[in-house]
């Protein structure tokens, strides 16, 4: 039989009941899930910590990665020292189409490939003024490839497309004073090969050559093949073949010589084709992934907080949280309070 006394019990019993387990829904079971995040975090940590060691062997990482920075710097330096070698020099240089007042550049590029031509020949009598045999300017200008401005008839020309055949006709005049240099007795033919990136070099060179075909004195042929063989840009002589039919002549003879002759230019990579220090550090791992979202949750809580900051400056009610709430019901329908 229930009495007064024992329904004052049981109640009290409830409400003990009631407010644990408020307690454990409201505010212990929330602490357990961030204990269990916190130690799922802690592992994470530790894991990061091996690797680091594992890694840096003991020693600080910013001590290894100096000592990485110290080495990337000698290694870019003598990079570009060697690359130096690799290079076309001034071959491809040539005059670039005038801004403000000038002709059309149709008409500018026409009227440059006859000044050209006329000073390249010019000066070839002067270098060379007993040679017996060159190729003509219509022979040169096939062999070099330039593209004559009859061919663009109808074609809205462009500074690009003038300055790719500028760039043709500058290698093709510095080949042919190449071999001029050298006081051949006759040139038959100089031609320039397209421009073609390296496999065997990974990709690091474009190679350009330039098949020769003259006649030339033995003396003059070593000091030609000597100097491109010391010359401070990369050469190389693919093939070459020699001969000379007319052994029993008594004069000097002028051999016949036909070269190939490549030279390279060092093709810059796209990227940072040398590692860096960052590029160094350890693999990424799952204590990686940990650190990008804990910093990412400890900017919630930093929003969380300047929440709150900013509700008790204005003066305007702050929002209530899990445990708030959860003392309001527990107020207002176990205590019988506001």
């Amino acid at each position: 039989m229930f009495t007064k006394a024992r329904l004052v019990i049981l109640l009290i019993l409830l409400s003990v009941a009631g407010v644990m387990f408020g307690a454990y829904k409201f505010y212990f079971q929330e602490k357990l899930a961030g204990y269990s995040r916190d130690q799922k975090f802690h592992d994470m940590l530790s894991t990061a910590l091996k690797d680091l060691n594992n890694t840096f062997h003991g020693t600080r990482p910013e001590v290894v990665t100096e000592a990485w920075s110290a080495q990337v710097n000698p290694w870019n330096d003598a990079l570009t020292q060697r690359t130096g070698y690799f290079s076309f020099g001034n071959w491809l240089e040539h005059e670039a189409y005038p801004k403000g007042d000038a002709p059309m550049i149709r008409f500018w590029y026409e009227d440059k490939l006859g000044k050209d031509f006329n000073k390249f020949y010019q000066d070839m009598m002067k270098k060379v003024p007993d040679l017996r045999g060159f190729p003509s300017a219509d022979q040169l200008i096939g062999a070099f490839n330039v593209t004559m401005p009859a061919d663009w008839s109808g074609v809205n020309v462009t500074e690009e497309m003038v300055s790719k055949e500028l760039e043709k006709l500058s290698f093709g005049f510095a080949a042919s004073n190449l071999i001029l240099d050298a006081k051949p007795t006759a040139v038959y033919d100089v031609r320039p090969w397209p421009e073609r990136v390296s496999d065997e070099s990974k990709k690091l060179l474009k190679v350009r050559k330039i098949g020769l075909r003259f006649q030339i004195k033995t003396k003059e042929l070593v000091g030609f093949l000597e100097k491109m063989r010391t010359d401070k840009r990369y050469f190389t002589v693919e093939a070459m073949r020699i001969t000379y039919p007319y052994i029993s002549n008594p004069a000097e003879p002028e051999l016949f010589v036909e070269l190939l002759v490549s030279q390279a230019a060092y093709a810059k990579p796209s990227g940072n084709f040398l590692a860096s220090p960052a590029s160094m550090a350890p693999g990424k791992t799952d204590a990686k992934n940990a650190f990008a979202q804990s910093f990412g949750g400890a900017r919630k809580v930093g929003r969380s907080r300047a929440r709150e900051e900013d509700a008790q400056a204005t003066g305007q009610p702050q929002e209530l949280g899990t445990m708030g709430k959860a003392w309001k019901w527990f107020r207002n329908n176990i205590l019988f309070t506001k």
